[in-house]
């Protein structure tokens, strides 16, 4: 694993390889969780991220990540507020839904 490590992979490339694997690692986790949760799930983003890295490296280069932490979560305010604005017509189609709802009800109650 050694020779693969050093003839394959190298220091530099090692780098570049690692913060590709955190980067793919991170955008697969957050497309499955709600962006209400991102805030909350610091030490889940990072087992996930230390199984993907030691899926990703241990079995090619033999290199295997024990600890892993996340230290802060930031999302980019413009995605913030695209989402914020969903999240608020997605309420918004619900209560006209309901309110259709009610007064079909009423209105097929005053046939009756």
């Amino acid at each position: 694993m050694v020779k693969k490590f050093v003839y394959q992979l190298g220091a530099g490339r090692f780098d570049e390889y690692l913060a590709a694997e955190v980067e793919e690692s991170m955008r697969n986790f957050i497309n499955t969780i709600w962006l209400s949760q991102v805030f909350d799930l610091k030490s889940d983003m990072a087992n996930n991220m230390m199984s993907e890295l030691n899926r990703t490296f241990d079995g090619k280069f033999g290199i295997r990540f024990e600890q892993c932490n996340v230290t802060n979560v930031t999302v980019n305010p413009n995605l913030l507020a695209s989402l914020q604005e969903r999240t608020r017509l997605k309420f918004e189609l619900k209560n006209h839904q309901k309110e259709h709802q009610n007064r079909k009800l009423t209105l097929e109650n005053q046939e009756q």
